[in-house]
């Protein structure tokens, strides 16, 4: 019962993060050909954006749900481990998109 509970959570926050990402994507990619004239870093930025908000929209319901079943307080240090993964993986997911796209 928890399992499929546990997973309606976080399919929801993650279609959230993807939605705030795309949308903010979109201005992102608005704002850069506008300022500079360049489609493929708007790209870039965009996909980087949508990875890195369902990345922290998936962390930051995960972590809470898992140390609440662990009995712990969710909100004491859960903020720690959610901002590493973002920051890593939001690092990892630019740098590499960027790779991929300009180099």
């Amino acid at each position: 019962m928890i399992g499929k509970f546990f997973f309606q959570i976080v399919k929801k926050e993650i279609f959230a993060g993807f939605i705030n990402g795309l949308l903010n994507g979109v201005i992102v990619i608005l704002i850069v050909m506008i300022v500079n004239n360049n489609w493929q870093i708007g790209i870039l930025l965009a996909f980087a954006l949508i990875f890195n908000l369902i990345i922290a929209s998936f962390f930051g319901t995960l972590i809470p749900l898992i140390m609440k079943s662990l009995g712990k307080d969710p909100a004491s240090s859960a903020t720690i481990f959610i901002t590493t993964a973002t920051d890593v993986f939001g690092f990892l997911i630019f740098l590499g998109l960027a790779k991929l796209f300009l180099i």
